[in-house]
């Protein structure tokens, strides 16, 4: 019975393990199958989008490519999947790839930024080819070189000319070699914001012009359009960037384009003009801390405190006339954040606070512009061993004096 007693026991340790190694090996096949089924997963288009600028930041382009073409099957009416998709083939210098995606692109959408870099790739392609024909005319094709193939004519139809009306190219492009041409060209795109509602601005107009002056000629414009977006092909280099519209304050901005990329993103902010007396404070800053808040705090010399955040976004005084307000409070990272002193008689303090109190503002790029009738904006930008909370101005009855140091 011993003999028997242990052979049971010895049995039960034998399937005991059996099962446990059958389980670990169900669970690393579950595993594989659940990775491998994660691009068909119909998680929606904004999530695909979102994976495939996750994989994009990774180098992993074959990825976006794939969730960018399931995107555009999802909604092949919208432009954003066959802008993602074109700019992975031209950072992979798959130009003629990129080509046919903005075509077939702007055949379903009729997209304004489909057109534009449809137009500027165009150009550069144009360029290259030229530059080529100019280095080794009637040089024959290299024995390996694939036949091109020629472009279907189904879907040049309705294809816009090609540079587009609100869109000027450089007169003078670049001379380089054959196939360089498409590396010394920068596609400069983005948004202009308004400051007071953080929508894009339609119709505001962008001049590019050298950095070693603002009085010099424009080398460039763009006009955005009706979301407030823009693209412009430039040289790579550094440039002042005018932004103007009617009913706003104009602005320069100091933009440099990195080498060796084919295209970069500026955001630019932009305010309306101010009445007299008003003092607009303009916040934004970079993708974390996720949630900044603009604070301003004191008193009217009536004797009224007052007090502004996304708590109270409106401050009046004795007689109901308004002081101060929030226009537009952002909680999602980089802003902007907008406050408006409409009666500056008084003395107060603005400030900001970092919502989640992470202890990093100092890391948050965050910069701060004053606007005062009149005058250019005052810049202030957070220094370093600031953790929640910024002391940036105090403001006595219109005049703005600069703190820029800690609060905490």
């Amino acid at each position: 019975m011993e003999g028997s007693s242990e052979d049971r026991r010895r049995k039960t340790v034998v399937t005991v393990a059996m099962a446990a190694l059958i389980l670990v090996v169900l669970a690393i096949v579950g595993s594989l199958v659940i990775t491998s089924c994660d691009l068909s997963v119909d998680v929606g288009y904004e999530e695909r989008l979102r994976q495939a600028q996750v994989a994009l930041d990774k180098g992993e382009y074959e990825t976006a490519i794939l969730i960018y073409e399931q995107a555009i099957e999802e909604r092949i009416a919208e432009p954003e999947a066959y802008l993602g998709l074109a700019r992975v083939y031209r950072m992979t210098a798959r130009i003629e790839q990129a080509l046919e995606v903005l075509r077939r692109g702007f055949r379903y959408t009729g997209s304004d930024r489909i057109s534009w870099m449809l137009a500027e790739i165009e150009q550069m392609w144009k360029d290259a080819q030229a530059a080529d024909s100019k280095r080794g005319a009637g040089a024959p094709p290299a024995a390996d070189e694939e036949p091109q193939e020629e472009p279907d004519e189904e879907l040049q139809e309705d294809i816009p000319s090609l540079t587009p009306p609100l869109l000027r190219m450089p007169s003078a492009p670049r001379s380089v070699g054959p196939g360089m041409m498409l590396e010394s060209k920068v596609t400069l795109y983005g948004t202009v914001v308004d400051a007071a509602t953080g929508e894009g601005l339609a119709s505001a107009t962008l001049d590019m012009r050298s950095a070693s002056s603002l009085a010099s000629s424009s080398l460039a414009s763009a006009e955005t359009d009706r979301d407030g977006t823009y693209s412009v092909l430039l040289e790579q280099g550094e440039y002042w960037v005018t932004v103007t519209k009617d009913g706003y304050l104009q602005e320069d901005f100091r933009v440099a384009l990195a080498d060796s990329i084919v295209e970069q993103q500026e955001d630019f902010v932009v305010t309306s003009e101010l009445a007299v007396d008003e003092i607009r404070i303009v916040l934004a800053w970079g993708p974390s801390p996720s949630d900044l808040d603009a604070h301003l705090t004191g008193s009217l010399d009536s004797g009224t405190s007052v007090g502004v955040d996304f708590r109270n976004k409106e401050a009046y005084d004795a007689e109901g006339n308004l002081v101060a307000d929030l226009d537009l409070d952002d909680t999602n990272g980089e802003g902007p954040e907008t406050l408006t002193l409409h009666d500056p008689v008084g003395s107060f303090e603005y400030y900001v606070q970092d919502y989640t109190f992470s202890g990093t503002m100092s890391d948050s790029h965050a910069q701060v512009k004053i606007y005062v009738r009149g005058g250019a904006p005052i810049v202030v930008n957070v220094p370093e061993g600031i953790h929640n909370e910024w002391s940036v101005c105090r403001i006595e009855h219109g005049r703005v004096s600069v703190t820029n140091t800690a609060r905490d």
